[in-house]
């Protein structure tokens, strides 16, 4: 086994709700990196899972964003959160709507509410 970290976390907030799944080789810096997210304020635990070398772990990753839909991956493909609907006006448009008329505050239930509507359409 290598002697370099190979970590794989996820972010949950108060709720429950999979906010977010990454890797990383250094936690404490790459933590400090999603510091600076507008939705870090809503992380309440952190889950890690070590891997024994970078192929499992992005393979852990891979799968992990694939089948449990964290709500602020945004990646070129594996989760329904997709690239170009996250910079699409539309989707601004949409989210804004949804966060107005409902009264959310907290980014992951606007996603949720947004992904609700879209789903009913």
């Amino acid at each position: 086994m290598s002697s370099s970290l190979h970590v794989l976390y996820r972010f949950f907030n108060v709720d429950g709700d999979l906010l977010y799944v990454g890797i990383t080789n250094n936690p404490a810096g790459r933590f400090r990196d999603h510091h600076k997210k507008q939705w870090w304020e809503s992380v309440t635990h952190i889950q890690l899972a070590h891997y024994a070398n970078r192929q499992e772990l992005k393979a852990a990753e891979t799968e992990a964003i694939r089948t449990e839909d964290p709500i602020f991956n945004i990646c070129e493909s594996g989760s329904s959160f997709q690239r170009e609907e996250a910079q699409s006006d539309l989707f601004l448009d949409e989210m804004f709507a949804a966060v107005g008329s409902t009264g959310i505050l907290d980014a992951a239930e606007a996603i949720k509410e947004y992904r609700r509507r879209k789903s009913a359409k």
